[in-house]
Formats: structure tokens, sequence, C-alpha cells
């Protein structure tokens, strides 16, 4: 597959595009940043799942397609690494119906799931299985997978072959500092840093 660097797809077709665009003022606006490789989107389906806020840096991609019409959601195939997204504005261009193959990409930040695990229940969950709280039991058994998954499905992160532990620990410390009860007191504070120092870099 020929691959294109990550400004040359949207140079070359804005002209060809510019009369089939149209504001999508009643969605959520996608953004991609070409400077810095960023792809904003408020929110993914990724086998049935929906995450909100995610943001990642695409490094190497190649555009499929782009339409006229507004699809009705942004979606990620992670079999064939194939991102549709619903509109996308690069600079001062708006792209409708974008499909996309990902080669590269990192994600830098993904909030709470409609189905997932909320932030909170996650911090219990990974306490009581880190010696600073009670276990969960069962119900923490999907809370704690979401925590190893690979992201977007989950909160590991992985590079172009293997596990990233930076970015994992990244991920995971700012997705559980989303739950305000994790940092508002000194000992919530310290044991979620215990959950980082024995989790945080763990596959």
């Amino acid at each position: 597959m020929k691959m294109h660097t990550a400004t040359s797809p949207f140079k070359k077709l804005a002209a060809v595009l510019a009369s089939l665009l149209c504001c999508a003022t009643a969605m959520a606006q996608d953004t991609y940043d070409p400077a810095t490789g960023t792809l904003s989107m408020d929110s993914l389906l990724v086998s049935g799942q929906t995450y909100n806020n995610v943001v990642v840096t695409v490094t190497s991609y190649g555009v499929q397609s782009i339409g006229a019409s507004v699809i009705a959601v942004d979606s990620f195939d992670p079999l064939t690494a194939t991102l549709s997204l619903s509109s996308v504005a690069v600079g001062n261009q708006i792209y409708n119906n974008v499909v996309v193959k990902i080669n590269i990409y990192a994600l830098r930040k993904a909030g709470a799931t409609i189905q997932g695990a909320e932030p909170c229940t996650l911090y219990l969950c990974m306490a009581g299985i880190s010696g600073t709280g009670s276990s969960g039991g069962p119900a923490c058994d999907a809370p704690i997978a979401y925590w190893h998954a690979s992201a977007p499905m989950g909160i590991t992160v992985s590079g172009s072959s293997s596990f990233d532990a930076p970015d994992s620990l990244g991920l995971r410390r700012a997705y559980l500092s989303s739950c305000s009860g994790a940092t508002n007191t000194p000992q919530n504070a310290a044991i979620l840093q215990t959950i980082l120092d024995v989790w945080g870099s763990t596959p």
C-alpha cells in the first residue's frame, strides 16, 4: 500500500472537494492538525462501545475516500485499522464522510466510555488489587479487563509492535485522575500513586 504524508491527501483534494463540503452544525466537529498529527474526536464507536473525547496522534495513514454526505457516527474497525469520520476540520477546510486506513497511531486520551469502565469504578477496583482497598469481586472483572485491553478498547497503549509502557502509564494516570475522588484528598492521591506504581506500566 502506498503511504501518504500527513498533509498531502488533503492538499491535493482540497480544490476538488470544496464544492462538496458543508457545515455539520448539528454534530460535533472532529479536528485534525497536520503539523502535530493530532486527531481529536468527540466520540468514537469501536467494537460496539462508544468512547468519548478521544485524542489520537496519527503518524502514518492513507486516505481511502472522502464523500459529500455526513455519516451518523465516527467508528474504528480494529481488524482492518479503518477509521471512518463523519466530518473533520483540517485547518479551514471541512471534509465529510472520510475513510482512512490508519498505519501508525498512538492514543493520547480517551474519556469514560458509555459501555466501558467508569473512571471512579476502575479506581476502586484497581485499589482493591493493589493492596489499598477491598476487592470488588466479580463486579471488577470487566473494569480490570478494560485496564489491560489495548486502546481504544481499553487504556493500554501499544506502539507499532509492542507494549508502550510510558504512554500506557500516562493514559492510565489521566484516565483515573478524571475521577475527582481519586485526587480530592492526600490519602486518595496516595492510593492512586500506588495503583500506578504497581500496575501503571504493566501490559
